[in-house]
Order: structure tokens, then C-alpha cells, then sequence
């Protein structure tokens, strides 16, 4: 797969999962394809216990960048944790890697395309930033000083975890997306915020990841259910909602009790993804993968079309249309992140101006 996107001349980004390291040893999310890669760490690491040794640093780094890198990765991101406290000794920690990598990113040549390939690679700085403190707008601001200083790096990584679908969380992610790319004039991605990505895109963040699973990230994780693999494409317990693009969301709670849902909203809404009837929803793991990156890339390239104050609108109109489909098929409502990102642009951008003026 790495191999044939590399040939279409795609961007790979394999993100690493050092933050695992500070699971109990005997954790199922510990165990299986994460024990194999280099950056494993048999003893359970608590970033926020204490500074890093220098060389348990330095390796960390090393081994992290090296693993992406071999693996065909044309942006590579650096190791990181989940923390507790965010101005404490564990995120000076993921700093200092930050600064590692970049040095050892220049010293090693990793810019330089991979063999056979063209294209320069890069290096984006990882915070992994919990959703109680993207909430805090100090706790954001000193974020944003603090890696926008960082030199050596291409962008920034921003991954999401315990958001809970608060508005305030989501306002927060947007800040520090926007705060970076404002200050640092280099780009940002933010990960595993939801749905409300698309409300990102379209208030200016420069690009998004969203995947297959909720586009969610949970901490700690629960555990795997016995007997299966995260490699397994089957596992139990891990269905996959269907999107649909009327509703700005999932279709539906999953299993039998959401197929009425489904099968309305196909219905009323056919889709023009080519996967499967356009008036019926996709079945099986195969047609709804293929429906879902069909939908959500389509999504993700509407609102980020144009300049944001256009793109903003869209998005009020797909907003104002997505809570009336949800009402009228008595479903839960809008996720709150897509109004408070709607809320918040504006603001930032009028604070931005008035920075520029002063």
C-alpha cells in the first residue's frame, strides 16, 4: 500500500505510537505489531515522572524517525505522549525530543527523497494535547510560544484526545492550529477531532486527518477484546459507522437498530460514490471503506475550497441543512464543534488584525 502510494506520487505519513510506552506493560494496545517497531520500550515510560535521561532520549528519537523513514514516510512526525499537566516536566519532555529529531532529521539528510522517489520529505512536530486543556486558553497560548520556537521542522502534527464533543475543545484545537501556522508561517494538522474537521478546513487549518474508526482517540485505550489482533481487519467490537453527507456525520447508531436510518437517508440522499446503489446504503466492511473515503474526502475538498470567510458560509448553510435532516429523522444532534468553530474564526481573525495594527 506504502509502495503504491509512493508511485502515484502521494504523501505517506505513518504517525508514530510512542505515547503507548506509558501503558502498563500488559496492556493489549502494548502487545502484537507496536512490541515489533523500534521505538517499543519494554519498561513503562511516565514522561511526567522526571526529564529524560539524554541518551534514553536521544534513542527514542532515533529509533522513532529511523522506523518512518525506512518505512517509506515522506512526512515524518516526532515522538510523543499524552500529559496531565501541559506546562509540567512531561511536555518539556516531548519538546526536547522535537529538538532531537530535527537534528538528527538534518545530520542524517532526511529531506533528501527517498531513493527512486521524488519530492522532498519532512518533519512535523507532534502534540498530542488532551481536550480539558485545549479548552483553556492560556494553557493554548503557552503551547503555541513554545513549539512555534522550535527549529529544524516542517509543520506540526496536532493529534486530539478525550475531546468528549465539547464546542470549547474544539474552539481550543482551532486556536492552536491557527496560533502555529500564524506565528511559526509553517503548516498545521489536527487529527482525531471528529467530524468537526470539516469546520477546520474551512475556518483556514491546513489540513486534517480523519479515518475510519470515529476519528477519535481515547486515553488510556480500552483493551482489545481476547482473541483478536489490531492488525485483524475483523476484530470484534470495532464496526465502522456509514457517513453520510446530509447529516454532516454518521448514519446511524451501527448494527440492525440503524438500518431504517440508513436505508431512509440513501433513499431520500443517493450517493454518487459509485461503490454501491446510490439509494442504498453501502453493506459489508469493503463498501462502506470505499463509501466513507469517498465521502469524507469529498467533504474535506468543499470546505476547504476558496477563501475561509466563503468556505465559512458554506459551512453555516451545510450546518443549518444537517440539523434540519437530523431532526426530521429524529437522530442526535449536529456535533457542537462545527458552531463553536463557526463562533471562534471570526474572533481569531479580528484578534489577528488587530495584532497586525498595533
Amino acid at each position: 500500500m506504502i509502495a503504491s502510494a509512493l508511485d502515484a506520487d502521494m504523501g505517506v505519513v505513518l504517525p508514530g505510537q510512542t505515547w503507548r510506552n506509558q501503558l502498563p506493560a500488559d496492556h493489549s494496545k502494548r502487545q502484537g505489531e507496536f512490541a515489533s517497531l523500534p521505538a517499543y520500550r519494554a519498561r513503562q515510560v511516565d514522561p511526567g515522572a522526571g526529564s529524560f535521561a539524554a541518551d534514553f532520549a536521544e534513542k527514542l528519537s532515533e529509533d522513532d524517525l529511523e522506523a518512518q523513514l525506512g518505512a517509506g514516510a515522506t512526512i515524518a512526525t516526532t515522538a510523543a505522549h499524552v500529559h496531565e499537566i501541559e506546562t509540567g516536566v512531561g511536555r518539556q519532555n516531548d519538546l526536547l525530543l522535537v529538538r532531537l529529531a530535527a537534528e538528527m532529521f538534518l545530520a542524517r539528510r532526511g529531506f533528501a527523497s527517498a531513493p527512486g522517489r521524488r519530492g522532498r520529505r519532512e518533519l512535523y512536530a507532534t502534540l498530542i494535547v488532551q481536550g480539558r486543556h485545549a479548552a483553556d486558553p492560556a494553557t493554548v497560548d503557552w503551547l503555541i510560544q513554545q513549539y512555534a520556537e522550535l527549529e529544524g521542522i516542517d509543520g506540526y502534527w496536532i493529534v486530539a484526545v478525550n475531546t468528549h464533543k465539547s464546542g470549547r475543545q474544539l474552539a481550543g484545537y482551532l486556536r492552536l492550529a491557527l496560533g502555529l501556522d500564524r506565528l511559526s508561517e509553517r503548516p498545521t494538522v489536527t487529527s482525531c477531532v471528529g467530524d468537526p474537521h470539516l469546520a477546520l478546513l474551512a475556518a483556514g487549518v491546513a489540513a486534517t486527518c480523519a479515518g475510519l474508526h470515529g476519528m477519535s482517540f481515547k486515553y488510556p485505550p480500552d483493551e482489545l477484546a481476547v482473541g483478536t489482533d489490531e492488525s485483524d481487519e475483523d476484530q470484534l467490537g470495532l464496526g465502522i459507522h456509514t457517513y453520510h453527507r446530509s447529516i454532516l456525520g454518521n448514519a446511524g447508531t451501527l448494527g440492525a437498530e440503524g438500518d431504517a436510518i440508513r436505508a431512509a437517508l440513501f433513499k431520500n440522499a443517493p450517493c454518487p460514490c459509485g461503490h454501491h446503489v446510490p439509494q442504498r446504503p453501502p453493506k459489508g466492511r469493503t463498501q462502506i471503506v470505499a463509501h466513507n473515503s469517498w465521502a469524507v474526502q469529498a467533504d474535506a475538498l468543499a470546505f476547504s475550497r476558496g477563501r475561509v470567510p466563503a468556505a465559512e458560509l458554506y459551512l453555516s448553510r451545510r450546518v443549518v441543512n444537517a440539523r434540519r435532516n437530523r431532526q426530521f429523522y429524529g437522530m442526535s444532534g449536529l456535533h457542537p464543534g462545527f458552531v463553536a468553530v463557526l463562533a471562534e474564526s471570526p474572533k481569531l481573525r479580528e484578534r489577528e488584525r488587530a495584532l497586525g495594527e498595533g
